[in-house]
């Protein structure tokens, strides 16, 4: 499992064919998995998070941040902001959260 961990700047993170920890912490990141079961954090800032073909988290965290979950059956967490959650195939769970 691989993790790459963002900066207080705006980042580009890019999973693998494996399962990922995506972690954007600040700024306004893009984050996207490949084709394991990955986790996408985004933390503050205007985030956009894509899952790929596996059974992905995503979570937006502070901020109006885009959210798509993918082929896979996925999790999307709003959090705080005014997001827009896109689930993609699968049978998917979204929770918009505060904003």
């Amino acid at each position: 499992m691989a993790t790459k961990k963002g900066t207080a700047l705006d980042d580009l993170l890019l999973g693998t064919v494996g399962n990922d920890v995506l972690k954007g912490l600040s700024g306004d990141d893009v984050l996207k998995g490949f084709k394991g079961d990955d986790k996408l954090i985004g933390g503050e800032g205007d985030d956009k998070l894509v899952g790929g073909a596996g059974n992905d988290i995503l979570n937006g965290g502070a901020g109006d941040d885009l959210l798509n979950g993918g082929g896979g059956s996925d999790t999307l967490n709003g959090g705080a902001g005014e997001d827009t959650l896109n689930g993609g195939g699968g049978n998917d769970i979204l929770k918009g959260g505060a904003g």
